[in-house]
């Protein structure tokens, strides 16, 4: 139709997907939020809720473990573990030496297994292995148990944090990302006001059993990985919301009564697309405008000879054309393009020939004349006056 082969008309893969202004929606990935948008398009959804919540929770267990990591030692041969013997000072403030070569190795290799797999993946077993070795931490009497326990808990700590800003930058990608991830780090304050003063209660009210606190680490963990599992959703679910039905085609082309086409190019490119580029033919010299002007789908496949010969083509005469694009105007001579028999199936290979070409057996056109389209002005032949006869 008209509208389709319009030079203004939106190419085919557009309409496919572009619906009608009264059904857009906000797209965070897109669009600026305002206070508004950002409040209940963004906060008040369920995966912010997720990442928020699980940051807080892991906070609660992460500022837990710093409070106890060198008392927790030090109370050895004291009050409830009066039968276990003493650790040092010097033994107890050892107990971050695993912990930080473990982080740092843990963190490189969190992050090599997140980026083969899927960083919410990574993210769950790590609050797994936090929440069992939390358990076992309250067994530990000897020293060299400490620093085991130390070492895995600075393991599964590198989980979190390789992968906790990449889960919110998947999902809320865009010009709001630095204010969403911002508020969504906000969730570690949940650690500051309850982690260590709830563990530090726990314990004094238990006369210095640092068991409860450990029970307190790992519930944290816990509940931070089943957000992770059950709340935080794939990065493919996450934007289903914004994924929308195509409810109305473009005015321009509703209009025409035409349906889109099946292939994703019009049979004549405007001119406008490719006036800028000079290409090159099978015999490496440059194509003119006019003879650009012809489909270009599949044109490769018949560039050498051999394969222009094999596919058994026959001249298709397209009437002299004035190319209009915007102010400017080009005009030429007919351009003529060589069909193959792939064009009947509906998968056009098409050569440009930059003369006239013609098939010694049949010189009736492939196809009749195409109709007369906006942008493409058909210019008339002249037609030479009879010789006078004397």
């Amino acid at each position: 139709g008209s509208a389709l082969h319009s030079p203004t008309a939106p190419p085919a893969e557009v309409i496919a997907i572009t619906a009608s202004s009264d059904s857009a929606i906000f797209n965070y990935h897109t669009d600026k939020a305002t206070v508004k948008q950002l409040i209940f398009e963004c906060v008040l959804t369920r995966n912010f809720l997720g990442l928020f919540f699980g940051y807080g929770f892991f906070s609660i267990g992460f500022y837990s473990f710093l409070y106890i990591a060198v008392p927790y030692p030090l109370s050895m041969g004291t009050g409830p573990y009066s039968s276990a013997a003493s650790i040092s000072v010097d033994g107890a403030s050892n107990v971050f030496v695993p912990f930080g070569i473990m982080q740092t190795l843990g963190g490189i290799a969190n992050g090599a297994i997140a980026t083969k797999s899927d960083p919410r993946l990574v993210f769950i077993a790590a609050m797994g292995l936090l929440c069992v070795t939390s358990a076992f931490y309250s067994l530990c009497r000897e020293l060299w148990e400490f620093l085991l326990v130390c070492a895995i808990l600075g393991y599964g700590i590198s989980g979190f944090f390789a992968t906790f800003g990449t889960m919110i930058a998947q999902r809320f990608h865009g010009p709001n990302l630095p204010l969403i991830m911002s508020l969504a780090f906000a969730g570690a304050a949940l650690g500051g006001f309850f982690g260590s003063p709830l563990a530090t209660e726990i314990t004094n009210a238990e006369g210095g059993n640092y068991a409860y606190a450990t029970v307190l680490m790992s519930l944290s963990f816990f509940i931070a990985g089943v957000l992770g599992m059950f709340v935080i959703t794939d990065v493919e679910d996450a934007d289903a919301h914004l994924m929308q039905p195509v409810t109305a085609l473009p005015s321009a082309v509703a209009s025409s009564g035409q349906r889109t086409p099946k292939d994703k190019q019009p049979l004549l490119q405007p001119s406008s697309a490719v006036q800028d580029v000079s290409p090159l033919d099978s015999r490496n010299h440059l194509i003119s405008p006019t003879e650009r002007y012809a489909p270009t789908t599949g044109a490769e496949e018949l560039h050498s000879p051999a394969d222009r010969h094999a596919s058994k083509a026959k001249a298709v005469a397209v009437p002299p054309l004035t190319i209009v694009s915007g102010t400017s105007q080009i005009s030429g001579d007919a351009v003529h393009a060589i069909a193959s028999p792939d064009l009947m199936s509906g998968s056009p290979s098409q050569v440009l020939s930059p003369k006239h070409v013609h098939d010694e057996a049949n010189t009736t056109p492939l196809f009749p004349k195409p109709p007369t389209t906006p942008g493409l002005v058909e210019q008339p032949q002249a037609v030479p006056e009879p010789a006078p006869i004397i």
